[in-house]
């Protein structure tokens, strides 16, 4: 599939910013995925107690850090290579991340380390390559794979069960050299034995698994921080370790934007104890703004502050509002918008501040938007109660259910304003459509809302359908046509367009293979911001 990540970005970016054409991805979380495998109930030798109570723990970890998990739980040697293949094709579509994480056993034979089904059973040390899986074998799938970072974590260096069978049984698993771009992680040094855990959960997995929720600290700091737990719990007997070959900073969670506190009238309102109510509302009785007073009131209806603040919405109507009446967009100026404080609070509240220039903007901001979604859904409603054939309301307000998951609504309010014409509700909506949100899932449906808004000559809209006819999603597989729309949005400037185009050229899809080509406009996407456009420049033959 043709540039997953900068699809899925695009597809955040048509329903959180809903704004034509934003050129750059950096800002845009891009996917990262886990493959997480648990063996605990061996059939031929000694079962383990806890690997699959820690590959419970470390999915639930990583799903919180924004991982797409996929888990299995006591693989036999089928579903352990068939597991293994799939991960490293899902490495193939450019995710931010990728991590493997194994507890299990795990024995070292000659000085390669495998991975043992439950299913293995092994009376000589010759039958190793038939009843188990080789890490390095999955090591080199990794290497070649085009995420930004390969994580792999390996709880399995329990004691060999088969070691009386073998000739040259070691202890623990061997060292090995980490590929480009690659952080291997090891329960205990090389050699050594980790151990199982008298808990419910071996020492390693518990320490990592608190250590990776933990924010603002960068990968080495996260397995540094779990090492020394480990070496506390164990008494110095067991050392985890880690060999690496990344040279970015990565994070699993990055520290969350400090939100400084901005004027009372702009105060958001989300905390919800009646001690904030009386301090929230001293804050803001005195402003004279009646749309802070409404949210106020909104947000705390049982608090006796919400009966002050509609008193004295009730004497401000009585002297200061004027009364407007608005029918649709067409007669809503912005000049009007802008001095309409119920339709500007909701636009306000709603929208996602992309800041370029913060390496932490949108991963910020996504997760203040989430946080105030109550308010900023109380805002829109009150500008919607008042105004509700405003087209960019009913947007706003269906963004807002969005970002609170309440996703058959947002449905409904992108299909109305969509059926007033605006351009922006019917990309969401297109979205909504392709990913089955509030909908059933169709592809066909998303593909007819995209055209209406690429007529328009809508970037964003002519680059997600570009995305549907190079996979054959919703209309026939047409490559050509894929190219042919995505040429017109790079030519119009449109950098996402210009990295898809580039992947095009260099696969000889819907255009003649052209490196050249490629190597301009992967250059024009990286200039721009677009994540992955420099690495695929520099995975380009030498060109003459």
């Amino acid at each position: 599939m043709m540039a997953l990540a900068l699809r899925k970005s695009l597809q955040l970016l048509i329903i959180l910013v809903g704004i034509v054409c934003l050129v750059s991805c950096n800002a845009f979380a891009a996917k990262r995925v886990a493959l997480v495998i648990g063996n605990s109930n061996y059939q031929n030798t000694s079962s383990l107690n806890n690997p699959v109570n820690d590959a419970n723990l470390m999915a639930t970890s990583l799903e919180k850090a924004g991982f797409e998990v996929t888990k299995i739980l006591d693989a036999d040697y089928r579903t352990l290579k068939r597991s293994l293949l799939e991960f490293g094709r899902r490495l193939y579509n450019k995710p931010e991340a990728g991590l493997f994480y194994y507890a299990g056993h795990g024995v070292q034979v000659r000085g390669e380390n495998y991975l043992i089904p439950v299913n293995a059973k092994i009376d000589k040390e010759d039958e190793i390559d038939f009843e188990a899986i080789p890490v390095n074998d999955f090591l080199r799938v990794m290497n070649s794979s085009t995420s930004s970072i390969n994580i792999v974590v390996l709880d399995a260096c329990r004691n060999n069960p088969f070691a009386r069978s073998f000739r040259s049984a070691s202890r623990g698993l061997a060292p090995v050299d980490a590929p480009k771009g690659t952080y291997i992680a090891y329960a205990t040094a090389p050699g050594d034995v980790a151990a199982d855990g008298k808990g419910k959960n071996s020492p390693y997995t518990t320490a990592l698994s608190k250590a990776i929720t933990k924010r603002g600290i960068t990968i080495e700091k996260a397995f540094k921080t779990a090492r020394q737990s480990v070496l506390k719990v164990t008494h110095n007997q067991q050392v985890p370790w880690e060999t690496s070959s990344i040279t970015g900073d990565f994070y699993f969670l990055k520290q969350e934007k400090v939100i400084v506190k901005q004027k009372p009238e702009q105060e958001l309102i989300s905390n919800t104890s009646s001690d904030e109510a009386r301090k929230v509302y001293n804050d803001i009785k005195d402003s004279g703004d009646i749309t802070t007073l409404e949210i106020f009131a909104k947000q705390y209806p049982n608090s006796i502050y919400a009966k002050f603040a509609r008193g004295k919405i009730d004497a401000l109507k009585g002297k200061t509002q004027k009364k407007i009446t608005v029918t649709s967009l067409d007669t809503t100026t912005r000049e009007f918008r802008s001095s309409d404080s119920l339709l500007n609070e909701c636009d306000r509240l709603s929208a996602v501040k992309n800041d370029l220039n913060n390496k932490t903007g949108y991963d910020s901001e996504f997760s203040n938007l989430e946080k105030n979604s109550k308010i900023a859904i109380s805002a829109c409603e009150v500008a919607n109660a008042k105004y509700p054939a405003d087209r960019q309301t009913l947007f706003q307000l269906g963004r807002s259910y969005f970002s609170a998951k309440q996703y058959v609504k947002a449905v409904n309010k992108f299909q109305l304003a969509q059926n007033g014409g605006y351009t922006h509700a019917t990309i969401s909506l297109a979205f909504l459509y392709e990913n089955g949100l509030g909908v059933n899932q169709d592809y066909k449906e998303a593909a007819k809302l995209y055209k209406i808004a690429a007529k328009k000559e809508n970037l964003l809209a002519t680059t997600m359908l570009a995305f549907l006819y190079y996979e054959g999603q919703g209309v026939g597989q047409d490559y050509k046509e894929a190219a042919r729309l995505l040429k017109f949005a790079s030519d119009k400037g449109d950098a996402n367009a210009a990295y898809g185009l580039g992947l095009m050229y260099t696969e000889g899809k819907g255009v003649l293979k052209d490196y050249n080509q490629a190597a301009q406009l992967f250059k024009f996407a990286s200039d721009n911001g677009v994540a992955g456009a420099k690495h695929q420049l520099e995975l380009l033959p030498s060109k003459k």
